[in-house]
């Protein structure tokens, strides 16, 4: 359904949910387009077809957060009606008081094209998923158990549901799909209700890790699922930071669908990673201070709406810079080279994405490159049956420029664990930075 793979839930003929990570893009920080999206819906085997529909609005929770899996909804919003049909008509949602139809030990159903094998947490799928819908009963998780099976994953909320079998789970492929409860007295497939949306958990049919769902029958997600909402905050015009006397001013922007703006601001006085020093805020001034001058400084913008969010940030600018005297008529470049990263994020698919913000002082023969190497641990066979043995792997990755002193370093396929990013900025005199950047990259375990 997305520009990835992901489950979704009629609603009604124009309003598709699913979960939030679907719909939103790690690499440029905001919501999917809307003319990136498209749903396929009327079939049960994707082989065969269905209505293929383009998406006109892509929102989520603005609560959502990556971190916690916590508010993990989106809706999708579709400028044509689905056509009425046994499988478009939408589905009805579990209410508050309908309490008995996710009673722990409750027998629920989930669905979706996702991988169809049990995967270790630290697996990946190592073949195609199915072309014809799959379908399994699971079992509603009491939320305690399923809160201590999680300690030191990730916290049970309110809104989240746990449910398992025996060897029997949702898995990569299925997020955004439903978790359906059958009520007394009615038949299936008619009488089902949506329980919950496909969410995450710690590899797939795993002893002791439930897969947790979006619970439908909490207040906020049922709200937001019903509420129409608009798409998400979209940037319009690039975020900038300027400076006006002793204050730095960082301008959003322009933005569609944003209410409110957060700001942060950070410097880099050694060239190694730049560090935050003031917000997030509402306030998007930042006063000068004495550690600020020679150090570059950038801010980032979060756009809010009732539709999701988005973040915007700026290029990089010289703080407090004393004033620049005339240079000798033969200007040789030895300065070198400074980067920090701007905003990193990894996806739970094993893909991570590093934007670096490189400068370099006056006078400049510009930036040449940025030498980019990953570097991780892997277990390998030894003799000891007594120790775990390891060694070191590298790879030497693209760094992309993107403009406005911006480098962009995109990984895929990395499995769940740490991962060591080193960078070094060369300028085009091929003076380096003094010492490498080095920033850790952590794939968690969840499952699409």
């Amino acid at each position: 359904m997305m520009g990835f793979f992901c489950g979704g839930v009629i609603l009604d003929a124009t309003h598709i949910a699913t979960a939030a990570h679907c719909v939103f893009d790690d690499t440029t920080g905001q919501a999917t387009q809307p003319q990136h999206l498209h749903v396929l819906a009327g079939t049960i085997d994707l082989a065969s077809g269905g209505t293929d529909q383009a998406a006109v609005a892509a929102s989520f929770d603005p609560r959502y957060n990556p971190n916690t899996n916590d508010y993990d909804m989106g809706v999708v919003t579709l400028g044509t009606p689905l056509t009425p049909s046994s499988t478009t008509l939408g589905v009805s949602l579990v209410d508050q008081d309908e309490t008995t139809l996710t009673a722990t030990g409750k027998s629920v159903t989930v669905s979706g094209w996702g991988y169809d094998a049990p995967l270790g947490p630290n697996e990946l799928p190592n073949h195609d998923s199915p072309t014809k819908l799959r379908f399994v009963a699971v079992k509603v998780t009491d939320p305690g158990l399923c809160a201590s099976d999680y300690t030191g994953f990730v916290s049970i909320t309110p809104r989240m549901l746990c449910a398992a079998d025996s060897g029997k789970d949702s898995c990569f492929g299925d997020s955004g799909g439903p978790l359906v409860a059958l009520p007394s007295g009615q038949s299936a497939p008619a009488g089902y209700k949506l329980a919950g949306l496909v969410e995450s958990g710690v590899g797939c049919a795993q002893p002791d890790f439930p897969g947790i769902y979006d619970r439908v029958s909490n207040v906020d997600v049922r709200t937001f699922l019903r509420s129409n909402p608009p798409t998400a905050p979209q940037q319009q015009a690039p975020t900038s930071i300027s400076e006006s006397g002793k204050t730095f001013i960082c301008d959003p922007g322009q933005w569609s669908n944003a209410t409110t703006f957060e700001y942060e601001f950070l410097r880099d006085t050694t060239g190694e990673g730049a560090f935050l020093v003031s917000g997030p805020s509402a306030q998007n001034t930042y006063t000068v201070q004495s550690a600020d001058v020679g150090a570059q400084l950038l801010c980032i913008v979060k756009a809010s709406g009732a539709g999701g969010y988005g973040f915007g940030v700026s290029p990089v600018i010289t703080g407090a810079a004393p004033a620049i005297t005339t240079p000798p008529a033969t200007v040789v470049d030895s300065s070198l080279p400074t980067l920090g990263i701007a905003r990193k994020s990894c996806s739970t698919r094993g893909r991570c994405v590093v934007n670096m913000l490189v400068a370099d002082s006056t006078p400049s023969s510009g930036i040449a490159k940025v030498e980019a190497t990953l570097r991780w641990r892997t277990v390998v066979a030894c003799k000891s049956a007594k120790r775990r043995c390891t060694r070191m792997k590298t790879k030497t990755l693209q760094a992309q420029s993107i403009g406005a002193n911006h480098f962009l370093v995109v990984v895929s396929h990395l499995k769940p664990g740490n991962y060591t990013l080193i960078l070094t900025a060369v300028d085009k005199a091929g003076n380096k930075q003094r010492k490498p950047t080095h920033t850790t990259l952590t794939v968690k375990k969840r499952r699409r």
